[in-house]
């Protein structure tokens, strides 16, 4: 398990980027600064051969899906130092349903599924959990 304080801190901008990303559609700088500061205590890397192939698909993807720029720099940022955890199959699971309830929620405020739609609740909800739980 990571150590509190971190952890802690970690929730806490989860929290208000997520809140933000949801009400504002943005992600900011500073967000995604303070989240690599925090990660940065409690590096889990892979190799650099892997990180710079997941870093590549992840920002051709995301261009070719039209991603906003603040969820591919988020993405960039947990695939750096936090590779270990973002590289599970868990991950994507967990990606795949907190989106799909974002997409309904969004559905159902919108009535439509054009538009923006918030990820990094997506993003960072699962990446907390194996985070909190993380045996390396």
């Amino acid at each position: 398990m990571p150590s509190e304080l971190i952890f802690i801190l970690l929730v806490s901008m989860v929290f208000f980027v997520s809140l933000d990303d949801l009400k504002f559609h943005r992600i900011s700088n500073i967000s995604i600064l303070s989240i690599a500061l925090i990660l940065s205590f409690d590096l889990r890397a892979v190799s650099k051969g892997n990180t710079v192939l997941a870093l590549l698909i992840c920002w051709l993807v995301g261009i070719f899906l039209k991603v906003g720029m603040g969820d591919l720099k988020l993405l960039s940022v947990l695939i750096l130092l936090q590779g270990q955890i973002l590289f599970r199959s868990e991950m994507l699971i967990l990606f795949s349903l907190v989106s799909a309830l974002s997409l309904l929620i969004h559905f159902l405020t919108v009535k439509r599924f054009s538009g923006d739609i918030a990820l990094a609740p997506g993003i960072l909800i699962p990446f907390t959990y194996l985070y909190s739980g993380f045996q390396a």
